[in-house]
């Protein structure tokens, strides 16, 4: 599975699809609860797979089955937890693709949801944030707390480490914002990088 996730995320469509089918292959005649969250998993990684293909349909699919998958397993387990939270974001960002605002963001709220109440990486929450703030924008409604929710997760992006996809999702929120926000909302980000030394806008 992991090796099919590597090619995954070089790129190579193909050697991951045979990896990662391998996977599948050999985790659907596992009964093991460990399996079932193998199991989605590989599901999702395929639907990534098929997402960053734009072949929104089919990454849906494999998607709902991931989230399937996890039907064995109590939702409170922590392992659990994560990975239908990942999972959840996975769908919502579909739905938002294939302009279904509506159950984009049902998706998406209870994404985050699952990891406000629960610990790990603060950045894959603040992600889960900004996906939710683009998917009520794009229906409509709550947009000023869909702009608290993006300012939320660029400043937790900003406070992280600068590894480069850090700063290319900090450059995409504070892009988003700038072209949503009253003003550009350019004032505001020099101040708060100026409060901690550095006055260069992200």
């Amino acid at each position: 599975m992991h090796i099919g996730w590597v090619h995954n995320l070089r790129g190579d469509d193909a050697q991951a699809a045979i990896h990662l089918g391998r996977a599948k292959e050999i985790l659907a005649k596992e009964k093991a609860k460990e399996a079932s969250v193998l199991t989605a998993h590989v599901l999702n990684y395929l639907g990534l797979m098929r997402f960053r293909q734009h072949r929104y349909w089919q990454a849906l699919s494999l998607k709902r089955k991931a989230l399937a998958a996890l039907s064995s397993v109590p939702e409170a387990e922590t392992s659990n937890a994560f990975v239908r939270a990942a999972i959840l974001q996975n769908i919502g960002d579909t739905q938002l693709a294939l302009h279904r605002p509506t159950l984009a963001v049902s998706s998406l709220e209870a994404s985050v949801a699952l990891r406000e109440h629960s610990q790990g990486d603060p950045l894959d929450l603040a992600d889960m944030r900004f996906s939710l703030a683009k998917a009520l924008w794009k229906l409509g409604r709550e947009k000023a707390r869909a702009l608290s929710l993006a300012r939320q997760a660029l400043e937790d992006f900003k406070t992280a480490e600068p590894f480069p996809p850090v700063k290319k999702k900090s450059a995409e929120i504070n892009a988003w914002l700038k072209a949503h926000a009253p003003g550009g909302e350019r004032g505001s980000f020099r101040v708060s990088r100026a409060k901690s030394g550095d006055s260069k806008s992200l």
